[in-house]
């Protein structure tokens, strides 16, 4: 899906290529007494149709390629959905485990056995914390293999815990390392995106500035109203912010 502030340079882009493409006739013959008035026979030399044309063509190529990295980088965030469902989904699980583990270490084998497994304050719900934890509590789990229970009746079985708890946290590391992997996709894409934000708007900006002045001492001031690109806001026309006050919003 294109977001708002390409859409918006995408209108203004169209209309100053149609504005080259449909106006470099009537240009070049209103320019023409002009420059032979100013350069005599060298006015030949001077073609100011193919040179509007040429800042259309400019606009429409830079456009064209913002329109495909905004829709590249769409398409990676896209992506990221499913592994961070898969991230929470399974520091859910190990948090849930370690929870338990920690209230049936505590009442098997006392508080200083659950302190022995790295248990202290509050169990963190983050992803990451979870992972950092429950790496630790299982490395640390050996060492209560064999100790006996505090508490007639209860029993605990490091050996079985440290089987339950090793799945679902290999699966909780493994969506942490598929989301780390496309966040740094997405900042690729980002970048790309940016740059071609900012080669769009220099490009518009220089191209549309030039119509302007074509249009405006070929005495077509209405044109170059239509042309005349915009100082706030880059890569749109003046006249196009000026009929939708809403800005885009920030690049993401």
């Amino acid at each position: 899906m294109t977001s708002k502030m390409v859409l918006d340079r995408q209108r203004s882009a169209s209309k100053v290529i149609q504005a080259a493409e449909a106006q470099s006739t009537l240009v070049a013959e209103r320019m023409r007494p002009l420059l032979v008035a100013a350069l005599g026979a060298d006015a030949d030399r001077v073609d100011t149709g193919l040179l509007l044309r040429a800042m259309g063509i400019l606009v429409r190529d830079a456009a064209a390629r913002l329109v495909a990295a905004d829709e590249a980088h769409g398409t990676e965030l896209a992506d990221d959905a499913a592994p961070r469902a898969e991230r929470e989904a399974a520091a859910g699980d190990v948090y849930a485990l370690l929870i338990d583990l920690r209230t049936s270490v505590r009442a098997a084998l006392g508080d200083a056995a659950a302190a022995e497994l790295g248990f202290s304050g509050v169990t963190p719900p983050d992803p990451l914390a979870l992972a950092l934890l429950g790496k630790a509590v299982l490395a640390r789990l050996p060492g209560l293999r064999g100790r006996p229970s505090r508490s007639r009746g209860l029993t605990f079985d490091a050996a079985a815990v440290e089987q339950a708890l090793a799945v679902p946290l290999a699966r909780l590391n493994a969506a942490i390392e598929a989301t780390a992997r496309e966040a740094k996709e997405a900042e690729v894409t980002l970048t790309a995106k940016q740059r071609a934000i900012d080669t769009y708007d220099r490009t518009f900006a220089g191209a549309a500035a030039v119509m302007t002045a074509l249009f405006q001492v070929a005495g077509e001031d209405e044109l170059a109203a239509r042309v005349r690109p915009s100082v706030s806001r880059p890569g749109r026309t003046r006249a196009d912010v000026e009929s939708d006050p809403e800005p885009a919003a920030p690049v993401n």
